[in-house]
């Protein structure tokens, strides 16, 4: 299945093949995931020489490594957040695909989608996220 270009790199990190993924903490209740992003200095690893991080907010499904390679991510297709929601959720199976991703429950919410390679996947339900620089001011929201 192929992607749309407008979907890759949803947040226009610059070369997002470079950077390092890690969770770093959930909040009680699932309310915020936060991810650091960070670049690695090639000739001094373990080291990094830039951080960025990610939150997402509500988040309502996480799946994947705790850590990664490859900061793309993107937004998921209509048919693939459906079929998500119908693998995780036992409420609403009565409903069609195009009802399910838009109803009141599952509607706000967004299916983000980072390929590590490998078939590595990291896949997050949330209502939005945004990226934030190293002193946490808000660089881009998407939701």
């Amino acid at each position: 299945m192929s992607w749309a270009a407008e979907s890759k790199n949803i947040f226009k990190i610059d070369k997002p093949q470079d950077w390092w993924c890690r969770v770093s903490g959930l909040a009680s209740a699932h309310t915020t995931l936060r991810i650091d992003v960070i670049r690695l200095q090639k000739e001094q690893a373990p080291h990094f020489s830039e951080i960025m991080y990610l939150e997402f907010r509500k988040v309502a499904y996480f799946s994947g490594w705790l850590t990664w390679a490859n900061a793309d991510f993107r937004r998921a297709i209509d048919e693939e957040k459906a079929r998500l929601i119908r693998n995780v959720s036992l409420t609403r199976v009565d409903l069609s695909d195009d009802e399910l991703i838009h109803s009141s429950e599952f509607g706000i919410l967004t299916l983000f989608v980072a390929d590590g390679g490998e078939g590595k996947q990291t896949q997050i339900l949330a209502n939005a996220a945004r990226l934030l620089d190293k002193k946490n001011n808000t660089l881009l929201e998407v939701g």
